[in-house]
């Protein structure tokens, strides 16, 4: 996501891949800029995308099992700066969200711009490359390959076979509020996402 300076007088534009939100500003007071509202809105060319494959189908499932298992310790990320070890515990992290297990506090550009980009959570769009994250989702201590391995396929399983009853109604810490089905899109593309990171 980048955010910058628009043409127009008193706004700032923030893009998200594709999609981009022109927002007013106004100044209160010298070195102090506050958001006083959302308008003007996406101009998204993501129109018309299909729904992303969803962790509750069983094919779905088998697919992420068998792409967490052609992963080793020796997998090199193609972008990002996360060994394979931490990127497996960032998405068991992740998916303990999902399931109410953790409860990250909302982020506060999440708070703000997420209602906007929440369909894009969904869609078969790819995941833009280092998107903002949460700060108790940044993993930067060491990891044992093995047991975060284990401990993702371990989730993975767990969540898809819980269903939706088994899906937290707590919001996402970025996008708010989520329905099970969006749980269930949004964990897929998520794993996706970071798997293709390392050629998974």
């Amino acid at each position: 996501m980048k955010t910058y300076l628009s043409q127009y007088p008193a706004h700032v534009e923030v893009a998200m891949g594709d999609a981009r939100l022109s927002l007013p500003l106004l100044t209160i007071r010298p070195g102090t800029i506050t958001l006083i509202a959302l308008t003007a809105c996406i101009s998204a060319t993501n129109t018309g995308r299909n729904v992303m494959k969803s962790m509750f189908e069983q094919a779905t499932l088998d697919e992420v099992v068998r792409r967490i298992n052609s992963l080793n310790a020796g997998s090199q990320h193609l972008w990002g700066k996360m060994g394979v070890a931490q990127m497996l515990a960032h998405c068991s992290t992740t998916l303990e969200a999902a399931t109410g297990r953790r409860t990250p506090r909302r982020m506060l550009i999440g708070r703000i711009l997420g209602p906007f980009f929440k369909k894009r959570y969904t869609d078969d769009s790819e995941l833009s490359r280092n998107s903002p994250t949460h700060p108790s989702f940044v993993i930067t201590d060491p990891r044992d390959f093995a047991g975060e391995k284990q401990r993702l396929l371990d989730l993975a399983r767990g969540f898809s076979e819980g269903g939706e009853a088994k899906c937290t109604i707590l919001p996402h810490s970025f996008f708010g509020r989520l329905t099970a089905q969006e749980w269930g899109r949004g964990t897929y593309k998520h794993l996706d996402h970071h798997l293709r990171q390392f050629g998974a």
